[in-house]
């Protein structure tokens, strides 16, 4: 019997879902440069890692070939950019639900993947920025270098701060277009 994953294990299936074309007509309303820099996703990322006592955090959006990362919390040396093959996060958002993985070294579509391997995350929780019910922007993340069981007052935490950032993410353009006026 296979082991059980959290994530997509058929990597054209987690490519599809990720460049469904309702989902990437979304994505292009958003700025990923204007939003790196952006001190309420930060705060809102350094909030994720606070209300679920985790070691590190970050806030991403996951485009169709690419997750970036907008802001972290907690990480020595940032990540980068990663592909969608590459990013425990692309499955979140593929997914459009939280994703709890307490030992991903044992999970057999992440324990390949550079944050478990480079990074040394072993724990992951992932809720989706949800633009609709089903369709998912990008994810609020936290991550442990240790096995950890997450709760589901833990994982409505960081929900209730995702939808503060999808309030959020709605509001940036406006907000830059009367600064602009």
């Amino acid at each position: 019997m296979p082991t059980a994953t959290a994530g997509i294990g058929d990597t054209p299936e987690l490519i599809a879902a990720i460049q469904a074309p309702q989902r990437l007509l979304a994505m292009e309303l958003l700025d990923p440069c204007a939003l790196r820099s952006d001190p309420t996703l930060a705060e809102l990322t350094k909030m994720a890692r606070s209300v679920v006592r985790s070691g590190f955090a970050c806030v991403t959006l996951v485009e169709a070939e690419r997750v970036i990362i907008l802001a972290t919390d907690g990480w020595e040396e940032p990540p980068e950019e990663k592909s969608l093959t590459d990013a425990l996060c692309a499955h979140t958002a593929a997914l459009a639900r939280p994703i709890t993985v307490p030992d991903a070294r044992r999970d057999p579509v992440f324990r390949c993947l550079s944050a478990v391997q480079a990074f040394g995350v072993v724990a992951y929780l992932g809720v989706p920025i949800l633009d609709t019910p089903t369709l998912a922007l990008g994810t609020v993340c936290a991550f442990e270098r240790v096995v950890r069981h997450w709760r589901d007052d833990e994982v409505g935490r960081l929900s209730e701060i995702a939808s503060r950032v999808r309030e959020h993410l709605r509001r940036s353009p406006d907000d830059s277009s009367q600064a602009s006026s």
